[in-house]
């Protein structure tokens, strides 16, 4: 039985997705992943299910946007690839509606979270913006805005 109404919901938008042409075969290869897959490469969802590329980085992007997983662009000579939140067989297994809850991934991000992007790195390039920012103002100016909040 699902742990939440939240989870009911999301347990219901996989099977909604499973119906999909493109649904369907991302989570039947999914469905097999072993358990312990923590990152999945474009290239590598694009061979094991068979699909071209713009199709993959839909897909990853899809199931990223609702929180099972992050989808991390490739930069720096690093491939994109799609960081799961919950492992690929049971989000494959519960879009089949073969399984009734989600197995969180150890290290994972928090179960329904939304992400942007990989969190650390949004941190840390939020905060450097930050103080960027506030370099930039008068030091009364400052205290006068940090006194208001």
């Amino acid at each position: 039985m699902p742990r939440t109404k939240s989870e009911a919901a999301r347990l219901k938008q996989l099977a909604a997705w499973y119906g999909d042409q493109l649904g369907k075969p991302v989570f039947d290869w999914a469905a097999q992943q072993p358990r312990a897959v923590q990152e999945t490469t474009i290239d590598e969802l694009m061979e094991g299910v068979g699909i071209g590329r713009s199709d993959a980085v839909f897909a990853g992007k899809t199931i990223a946007k609702e929180g099972f997983a992050t989808f991390i662009t490739g930069r720096h000579g690093k491939p994109s690839r799609i960081r799961w939140n919950f492992s690929p067989s049971s989000l494959g297994l519960a879009a089949m509606g073969r399984g009734k809850s989600l197995e969180q991934i150890a290290g994972g991000a928090s179960s329904w979270r939304s992400a942007a992007g990989d969190e650390s790195d949004l941190e840390a390039r939020l905060g450097r913006a930050v103080m960027a920012a506030l370099r930039s103002f008068p030091k009364e100016e400052l205290n006068r805005v940090l006194a208001a909040i």
